[in-house]
């Protein structure tokens, strides 16, 4: 109930599956057809579970599975280049920010405060594998989320049309910077 009452408020028409599994160090989204969320098994309130499915359901919905997995993609392809693991780790970072942005965005400050430790709970209830990074493993990062989630502020309409003009432009000049390299001239040797 609290799943549906969640994607209602999200207006999400797309069936999303839930899993509970012990095996799950903490709560995800995975599934890029046929979503599903996962919970590790732990007790949480009914105001909890809210908060965690409103932040999963908002992966889905804004599509940050698709480009985490692009992100994959690009990792197995330029698995020798250092600078895609930079980028995937600030990848994972920017799409937790974002996420919680979006959903506490008309949240009153003592609302945003208890989903606060809703991610505080979560992050000190899990218990991570060696080798398994979650987007909430480092005090640093989570403590960089919690600041940015309590200080968000409603995007206005300037800001987003100067967003768009911002990336027309880069992106105008990079295909202009791609079509003028030439291709490089073969030489023949005698």
């Amino acid at each position: 109930a609290v799943l549906h009452a969640c994607q209602r408020e999200l207006g999400m028409s797309r069936p999303v599956r839930l899993w509970v599994s012990p095996a799950a160090p903490v709560p995800f989204a995975s599934g890029l057809v046929h979503p599903v969320i996962v919970l590790p098994k732990q007790e949480c309130s009914q105001q909890e579970l809210q908060y965690i499915l409103l932040h999963e359901l908002t992966h889905i919905a804004c599509g940050d599975l698709w480009v985490r997995w692009l992100a994959m993609v690009a990792s197995a392809i330029h698995w020798w280049n250092p600078m895609i693991y930079l980028w995937n780790r600030k990848l994972v970072m920017y799409s937790e920010e974002s996420c919680d942005e979006r959903v506490v965005v008309n949240w009153p400050s003592r609302e945003r405060g208890d989903y606060g430790r809703v991610l505080l709970k979560t992050a000190c209830a899990s218990t991570m594998p060696e080798g398994l990074t979650a987007s909430i493993s480092t005090t640093k990062l989570l403590q960089r989320r919690l600041l940015n989630m309590l200080r968000t502020k409603k995007v206005t309409k300037k800001q987003k049309v100067l967003a768009v003009a911002v990336l027309l432009a880069l992106v105008i000049c990079g295909s202009a910077a791609a079509f003028a390299i030439q291709s490089p001239v073969a030489v023949e040797e005698e």
